[in-house]
Parts: C-alpha cells; sequence; structure tokens
C-alpha cells in the first residue's frame, strides 16, 4: 500500500492547490498541511503500538521481544511454528546483519540473482519516468490547457491510479508479483509510444491527456506497489536493511538526476516551451522513455523469479 498512500498525498496536494486557488499564501497552506500526518504518526509511535520486526528482534538475540511482536500479528500457534523453523536456522540468524562486502559479493549464484533482482526491480520502478510524470505532467499539459485545467487532470490521472493500485494490493497473491511486473513495464513502454506519437504528430490534446491516464494505470498494475513487497521477500533476513537502502538510494538517485534534466532533454521550463531539447521534444523524451521501459521488461523477464506462494525460507531454493 506504500504506492498508494503516497499517491494519495499528492492528491491530496493537488485538492488543497485547487481549494486555495487564487490566494497569495496558498502555497503555505499546503505546506503546511504536509507536516499533519507526521504529527499524527507520532502518536502511535509514542505509545508503542508500531512494533519492532520479530525477525530482528530474533537476529540479536532478543528472542523473548520477538515473540511478544509476533504475536501482534498472528495467533499462539502459527507464533510456534514460526518461531521452531527459526530456532532451526538460530546459528544463522546470531550471526547478525552481514558487511557490505558480503551483500555486494554475495557467496552463493542463488545470492547474487535476488540481490540483482531485488534492486533491479526497485531500479524499474524509477527507470518508467514515474518521477518524471508526477513532477511535469502538470507543466507539459499546459502547452493545451490552462494552468487550473491542467491541474485537474494531473489530479483525476492520480485518482485513477491510486484505485488501480487498491485492486492490484487485493489481488497480488492470486496474479502473482512477476506478471504484474511484466505487464506494467510493457504496458508502460506502449503508453509512451503512444503519447511519442500523439506530441509528434501534435494531435488533438485529448488524445495527448489520454496517454497520461494509460501510463498511470499501467503504472499501477505492478511497478507501482510491487516492488516494495518484492524487494522485502526477495533477500535473506541477514542482508535485506541494506539490499532494500542501496535500491533506494540507486533509484531514487537515478530519479532525481532525470528530474533535473528533463527541461534540458526536452526543452520545457515552468514559463512553456523554450527551445526543441536535447531529444526534439516531449514527443523524443517519451521515445526514450518507451526504450527503456521495454529494457526494464526484459530484465524483469530475465531476472525476476515469481515469489507468490514461495515462503521466505525457500527463497534460496526459488531462484537457483
Amino acid at each position: 500500500m506504500e504506492d498508494a498512500f503516497c499517491v494519495v498525498g499528492m492528491v491530496v496536494g493537488f485538492v488543497l492547490t485547487l481549494a486555495t486557488w487564487g490566494d497569495l499564501h496558498g502555497w503555505r497552506y499546503v505546506l503546511g498541511f504536509t507536516g499533519v500526518p507526521s504529527l499524527v504518526m507520532v502518536i502511535p509511535i509514542s505509545l508503542g503500538l508500531v512494533v519492532e520486526s520479530p525477525r530482528y528482534l530474533m537476529m540479536v538475540g532478543r528472542k523473548r521481544e520477538a515473540e511478544k511482536s509476533l504475536l501482534v500479528w498472528v495467533g499462539h500457534a502459527e507464533v510456534e511454528e514460526v518461531l521452531a523453523i527459526w530456532r532451526a536456522q538460530e546459528r544463522s540468524l546470531q550471526e547478525g546483519p552481514r558487511r557490505w562486502s558480503e551483500v555486494l559479493c554475495p557467496a552463493t549464484a542463488a545470492g547474487g540473482r535476488r540481490t540483482v533482482a531485488s534492486i533491479g526491480c526497485m531500479m524499474a520502478q524509477m527507470v518508467s519516468g514515474c518521477g518524471v510524470i508526477a513532477y511535469y505532467s502538470t507543466e507539459i499539459l499546459e502547452q493545451d490547457f490552462d494552468d487550473k485545467t491542467a491541474t485537474w487532470i494531473s489530479m483525476w490521472s492520480l485518482t485513477g491510479r491510486i484505485l488501480v493500485n487498491i485492486y492490484v494490493v487485493m489481488h497480488i497473491d492470486t496474479i502473482g508479483r512477476r506478471l504484474l511486473l511484466l505487464l506494467s513495464a510493457a504496458g508502460c513502454s506502449a503508453s509512451y509510444v503512444y503519447m511519442s506519437i500523439a506530441y509528434a504528430f501534435d494531435c488533438s490534446p485529448y488524445v495527448r491527456v489520454a496517454g497520461f491516464f494509460l501510463f498511470q494505470i499501467c503504472f499501477a498494475i505492478g511497478l507501482g506497489p510491487v516492488p516494495f513487497v518484492y524487494v522485502c521477500e526477495v533477500v535473506n533476513t541477514e542482508v535485506r536493511s541494506k539490499v532494500v537502502a542501496l535500491g533506494f538510494i540507486l533509484s531514487r538517485l537515478y530519479a532525481g538526476i532525470w528530474i533535473v534534466s528533463f527541461t534540458t532533454l526536452a526543452g520545457d521550463d515552468e514559463l512553456g516551451r523554450v527551445s526543441p531539447g536535447i531529444l526534439g521534444g516531449d514527443a523524443g523524451v517519451f521515445l526514450l522513455f518507451a526504450i527503456l521501459n521495454g529494457a526494464s521488461f526484459w530484465f524483469l523477464y530475465s531476472a525476476a523469479r515469481e515469489t507468490k506462494g514461495v515462503q521466505l525460507e525457500d527463497m534460496e531454493q526459488a531462484f537457483s
């Protein structure tokens, strides 16, 4: 649900922007409201309602606390079953978190494939161009619509993404992670081809808008929500924190580079088109994104293994 909540935050931002439209201090209200969710989260954290990971507690030798943490989520029978499995792996758990050298150079081939699949999956999420679409969609749409209409369109496209996100989260264990990722990467690539053609041939504004809705739907099918689940399932407990951190850092750095370089590549700024850009405008950028998403599809097809129904303890075998 992480992606869904992120998008909900964006939609709320758009709603507040539209509600304060024309107010000189409207941006202050929007900025101030962003602190409210963080303040609300302080309450359950301070009351101890957000429990520590039982696997982590077991790994650092705090077995009694690990059992209490498990009881928050499952019944006594399942707790005993899980603890029995962990006791069988006690030596591995007691070794604690692995060093970075062990993360980057896993001892087994299967471990290496798991690390590559995890980080690659998170990279594919940002390679999709979701950051550029989220940041610049309103400015791009302002080529065809006024500021307020462009903002409304961006908000409704994100609302559609939320609805698809919720459906995917409810059915992810039925459909499977790998299939959703492949469908999403292929769909994002196809939507960018559509958008590139629409902008290259100067199609109707409404034809262009359809491309933004199509991308948001395709992204929400898999590349939006699935990586947050997949990366945590695939890697071992001992290296999970470092692999997830590395995946986040690399993918977000990539997205940040795209966001700051988009105006140079597409030839746009917030005041409108100023030059054709290195890639010949929006059509060229969208075509490049189509190619990059095609590369993501190939990577996911080659490296990602299906984890639906696979126990965390059996993940090594799934990548053998």
